[in-house]
C-alpha cells in the first residue's frame, strides 16, 4: 500500500510504547519526503499521533513499528515543526483523538478495517 499524506497507521502490538502512545494508537502521515544518504534517496514518512507526538520513519521503520491501515481525505502541507505544533494546539488534528485504539486482532496485516472506518466521519 502506498503511504501518502493522509495515510493512517497504528502502532504495532510488538512495541510497548512509541512516543508515549500505546500499541494500537492511530496516527496520520503529515509529510512524505526524501531521506538522502550516500548519493541515494529513499522515502521517509512523518506521522503525528493523538497525544501530539510526531516522528519520521523510513519504510523499514514503518514496516517494523506501524501497521498501515489506509488512506483518508486528510491533506496537510508541512512547512515547519513549529507550525505543526501550533496547528496541533489549534485543533487541526483533534479528529485523531476520536479514533479508537485498535486491539491486536484489528492490527493483523490484511485484516479489513473498512467497516470500522466507514462509520467514522470527519471534517477536514
Amino acid at each position: 500500500m502506498e503511504i501518502k499524506v493522509g495515510t493512517l497507521a497504528c502502532i504495532s502490538h510488538e512495541f510497548k510504547d512509541v512516543l508515549g502512545n500505546k500499541p494500537g494508537t492511530i496516527g496520520v502521515c503529515y509529510e512524505v519526503y526524501k531521506i538522502r544518504e550516500r548519493g541515494t534517496a529513499r522515502p521517509g514518512y512523518a506521522f503525528i499521533f493523538p497525544n501530539g507526538s510526531y516522528n519520521s520513519f523510513s519504510l523499514d521503520n514503518v514496516r517494523e513499528m506501524l501497521c498501515v491501515i489506509g488512506d483518508t481525505n486528510f491533506r496537510y502541507r508541512f512547512l515547519s515543526f513549529m507550525e505543526l505544533e501550533n496547528n496541533f494546539r489549534a485543533g487541526q488534528f483533534d479528529w485523531l483523538k476520536q479514533l479508537p485504539v485498535l486491539s491486536y486482532s484489528e492490527t493483523i496485516p490484511g485484516i479489513k478495517l473498512s467497516e470500522l472506518f466507514g462509520r467514522l466521519e470527519f471534517e477536514f
